[in-house]
């Protein structure tokens, strides 16, 4: 795992508060007694009147509950309902989500009712010697305000035993590290792979908006444990349309006891991600352009074994796989192109024992600007019609002349100034290039009205065929004008640009920050990590490193910032989600912690910063 200076991973800025109330929750219903040493912050003002006086204080004060019926750990139950009776009146609120049964119920669901200031709950059947843990969240609120009841939950048992083990942790997303709110946490007694697809679990609880849980009335045994987002609420893993988190081994309860206490980030950490079920398709396909064609898979790096194109030779063809791998791009180079092309496509497809097999696809392709000017006459009627149009061929005649007209091309020109110091200057086209003359290009370093050329290379993108990177020696804090003339640029349908005039200049470093990261590692390991600054959510530098090196980030805009630290186990260069298939977690992620163990950095004007980040296997 990683090291890093402080080895304590800090989970949010809501650790100190959720200490207290985790433990207070654990405890509510199996130690009264510490539950309300716990909640007495919270109900030391409790308010006797269920209506709040006219043009008073808002309702600030959560319902109080006074009564069980039956008692909290009851046992030999053998009733069908259990109600709550509170200090004031009460309304349910989203109890299909927030209220818990566990274990679940077989059949139907209980039914929650109120009755003034009380809540009862009846079951329509209860299993035979089972204990029962119901957790009814924030669902019961009063009428005034909406103010939830805390820690409302009750514990009993149908026959002699009580099952009192308990099992605390917390959710995470694997790439982000948010917390995870409102997943639902199975543990199964049964150590079956499958049983996440197939059956309810034996136990379970929600997790909380700071993604902690905690599952009650466990047995003394080892249990199975996984966390589904479960959208349909069916109490099933649905692979490829979920997020999942699962522990990779059995989990023992805890018995806790009165004197015992637990920290919110001292709590296991499950962290849940979506996982990719490989079952290759074609998803979509169409012609945007006339002579471009597009077909997009529901998988990366899709295996094309062959696609013609009925009348075009494939020699006018230019092939462009986006970086993602999951959509292709067909160029037709020749002048012109028929009004509808047929297809032949063969690629490998998942079949229904999920093994990639060849496919035939035949497709048909329609020059949508052609498709929608022609007139489907099926009747006199629409004869007439055509009649009524006459009026409107001019301007028909002179749209389609505006679409033959040639546009030059013109490249979208990114020289942002703390750009073009880190990665030069990037000229993208929205088609492929035939040639790009580079002595058709003068770049020049402007000192008021004097220009002195500067020298540079121009070359293609090695993965974006219609991306051009320009690179020179550039100064810090300069003024550059670059200067394309015509033909400088020529497209595969001969097209070429006007001439271009763009003005930049680079960045002066004092106007930004600088942050330095000597990573401490096996300087002769050959293990691969992806090092990113994080900005509001969106990652705004990366570097790929191995061994013992520093990284440097440049040209940092003031802002509060993190460092997101990645371990490339497979050397790929991106991060890899898990597979609950293969038995396989994601790739470890990791948010480096700075000062008082806070993962967040706050970067200012001329200001650098260094920092020693160990990393380990």
């Amino acid at each position: 795992m990683f090291v890093f200076c402080i080895d304590t991973l800090k989970g949010n800025n809501h650790g100190k508060y959720f200490a207290n109330s985790l433990v207070a929750g654990i405890f509510a219903g199996i130690f009264p007694v510490i539950l309300c040493l716990a909640a007495i912050p919270f109900l030391s003002s409790c308010a006797n009147s269920s209506i709040a006086p006219a043009g008073g204080a808002k309702d600030t004060i959560a319902p109080v509950l006074l009564k069980m019926s039956p008692a909290q750990k009851t046992v030999n139950f053998k009733g069908r309902e259990v109600v709550f009776t509170f200090n004031e009146y009460v309304q349910l609120k989203d109890q299909s989500k927030k209220f818990v049964v566990s274990p679940p119920l077989p059949e139907k669901k209980p039914l929650l009712k109120i009755r003034g200031k009380s809540v009862a709950v009846k079951f329509p059947s209860l299993a035979d010697s089972t204990t029962y843990y119901l957790d009814f969240g924030t669902s019961v609120v009063d009428v005034n305000e909406g103010n939830p009841a805390k820690y409302l939950n009750f514990i009993f048992s149908t026959g002699s035993v009580l099952d009192t083990l308990v099992y605390a942790g917390r959710l995470v997303d694997a790439f982000t590290f948010e917390p995870v709110d409102g997943a639902s946490v199975f543990f199964y007694e049964e150590n079956l792979d499958s049983i996440v697809y197939l059956k309810n679990p034996s136990a379970l609880s929600v997790a909380d908006k700071e993604g902690a849980f905690i599952v009650k009335g466990l047995k003394n045994k080892p249990y199975k444990m996984a966390a589904v987002a479960d959208k349909n609420m069916n109490m099933r893993y649905d692979a490829g349309a979920e997020a999942l988190a699962f522990a990779d081994s059995l989990i023992l309860p805890l018995n806790l006891t009165e004197s015992d206490s637990l920290e919110f980030r001292s709590l296991p950490l499950f962290k849940t991600f979506e996982e990719k079920v490989k079952r290759q398709s074609l998803t979509e396909y169409g012609r945007p352009q006339p002579r471009l064609i597009i077909l997009a898979f529901n998988e990366t790096n899709a295996v094309i074994e062959s696609f013609e194109l009925n009348g075009v030779e494939p020699s006018k063809i230019i092939t462009e796989r986006a970086p993602e791998g999951d959509t292709v791009s067909y160029w037709i180079t020749a002048r012109e192109a028929a009004d509808t092309i047929e297809a032949k496509l063969i690629y490998l497809k998942t079949d229904s024992l999920n093994r990639l097999a060849p496919d035939t696809v035949k497709l048909k392709f329609t020059n949508e600007k052609t498709a929608k000017r022609k007139p489907k006459r099926t009747s006199d009627r629409d004869r007439n019609k055509d009649k009524n149009k006459d009026k409107n061929k001019d301007k028909d005649k002179d749209r389609d002349k505006e679409d033959d007209e040639i546009v030059p091309i013109e490249p979208a020109i990114n020289a942002h100034p703390s750009r073009v110091a880190e990665r030069n200057i990037s000229l993208s086209f929205d088609t492929p290039l035939l040639r790009a003359d580079p002595s058709k290009i003068t770049l020049s370093k402007l000192d008021g009205k004097e220009k002195t050329p500067v020298e540079f290379t121009l070359s293609r993108d090695s993965v974006r065929l219609r991306n051009y990177v320009l690179q020179a020696k550039w100064e810090i804090a300069s003024k550059y004008e670059m200067i394309i003339l015509p033909e400088a640029f020529v497209d595969i349908y001969s097209v070429t640009n006007d001439t271009i005039t763009k003005a930049f200049e680079t960045a002066d470093p004092e106007r930004f920050g600088k942050l330095t990261l000597a990573l401490a590692s096996d300087p002769h390991s050959e293990r691969q990590y992806i090092i990113q600054l994080v900005k509001d959510k969106n990652t705004v530098q990366e570097k790929k490193v191995k061994g013992d090196k520093s990284v440097v980030f440049m040209y940092l805009d003031p802002g509060k910032y993190r460092v997101r630290v990645i371990d490339d186990a497979n050397g790929n260069g991106k991060w890899d989600t898990g597979s609950y298939r293969e038995k396989r977690q994601p790739e470890r992620v990791e948010f480096i912690l700075f000062a008082d163990d806070d993962e967040f950095l706050e970067m200012k004007s001329n200001r650098e910063i260094e920092h020693t980040v160990q990393l380990g296997n």
